[in-house]
């Protein structure tokens, strides 16, 4: 529909040391996951606060986030799908650059980066599950299911049972 997706860049600039690793936090590829965008906000404000642990997080990373991958989805009212009827968060392998040009270009930037990229955050919400849950890659399990347990550790909320 030739609307842009936006994508903030959150990191401290002044610092000029070796290039910092990626974090890429995306959200709203299923339109219908209104929680996403509360979550995505959440992470925003934290992450420009005065903290101790932003301005580390800050100093150490670059946050690339997109707030709303799907926003042609989220503007036709979409639930799942994008303007071309593709659930987008099923295309991330072979992405078209005509029918799932969300997964098409963001892939593009994030391969086309010479820098490491040290985490990639899909935020989304469920219509069944409640409270906060984690699902990772099969491809890399051991890696996925460290995540969720340092969260598990260091928050009493969260239970990685």
């Amino acid at each position: 529909m030739g609307n842009s997706i936006p994508m903030l860049t959150i990191t401290n600039f002044s610092q000029k040391k070796e290039p910092k690793m990626l974090i890429y936090v995306i959200a709203r590829q299923h339109p219908g996951e209104t929680p996403a965008s509360y979550i995505v906000e959440g992470l925003i404000s934290f992450l420009l606060s005065c903290s101790q642990e932003a301005k580390e997080l800050r100093d150490k990373y670059e946050f690339k986030i997109v707030p709303m991958m799907n926003v042609d989805g989220v503007i036709s009212g979409n639930y799942r799908s994008n303007i071309s009827g593709s659930d987008i968060n099923r295309q991330w392998q072979f992405p078209s650059k005509r029918g799932q040009p969300e997964v098409y270009y963001l892939k593009q930037e994030i391969n086309g980066t010479k820098r490491q990229t040290a985490f990639f955050l899909d935020i989304h919400a469920h219509s069944r599950k409640m409270g906060s849950f984690f699902y990772g890659s099969k491809a890399a399990e051991r890696d996925s299911k460290l995540y969720p347990f340092v969260c598990s550790k260091l928050n009493k909320f969260i239970s990685y049972a």
